[in-house]
């Protein structure tokens, strides 16, 4: 039979059923053609991103993002700082022993530190304690560069505050003020 005489065959027995028919199938097709051309280019679109998204992550926790150290070693080496840091800091009743390696970095730069003043933090925090040093030195420019390198490169943790240059007007050279912290353990 054609299909033209089954729809005529159909319309006649029951008109209700050949309209929800070609009502269903009217839309399936659209659903279809929404489908074809609406969601599966979005869907596509959206798992690209969920992909880039996850290699950035991915990325990122293996430490390969922008040449970033993985969070598992991150934390290993702060822990290793974290315990370099405590084991560069003295007990408080190694003072004494600060002073003499400062008169030996002044000698060693050919300097000669006449008095030191030094104060402690009245509020120590963490268990630590600041001690804030001062003291002057008058010297050549050359001695003067040689001591603060040497502070600078000293094994123990001292923190340069202040530097003040001066020039001396009798016999030349220069006035050095120099103000430093250390910090000591309870």
């Amino acid at each position: 039979m054609r299909p033209v005489v089954l729809a005529k065959k159909i319309w006649r027995i029951n008109r209700v059923a050949a309209v929800t028919t070609a009502v269903l199938l009217a839309t399936v097709l659209v659903a279809w053609g929404i489908n074809g051309l609406v969601m599966k280019p979005h869907a596509r679109e959206l798992e690209n991103r969920l992909s880039q998204r996850q290699r950035y992550h991915r990325e990122i926790a293996g430490g390969r993002a922008s040449g970033r150290v993985p969070l598992q070693e991150r934390l290993r080496r702060g822990s290793a700082d974290i315990q370099t840091f405590w084991g560069r800091i003295p007990q408080r009743n190694a003072f004494p022993e600060l002073l003499s390696e400062l008169m030996n970095m002044a000698l060693e730069a050919g300097l000669s530190i006449q008095r030191v003043q030094y104060r402690p933090d009245e509020n120590p925090q963490e268990g630590l304690l600041r001690y804030a040093l001062a003291f002057s030195v008058n010297a050549d420019y050359a001695q003067v560069k040689k001591f603060v390198h040497l502070l600078e490169r000293s094994s123990r943790l001292l923190i340069i505050d202040q530097i003040a240059l001066s020039g001396r007007s009798n016999g030349g050279g220069v006035r050095l003020n120099v103000g430093i912290s250390t910090y000591f353990k309870e």
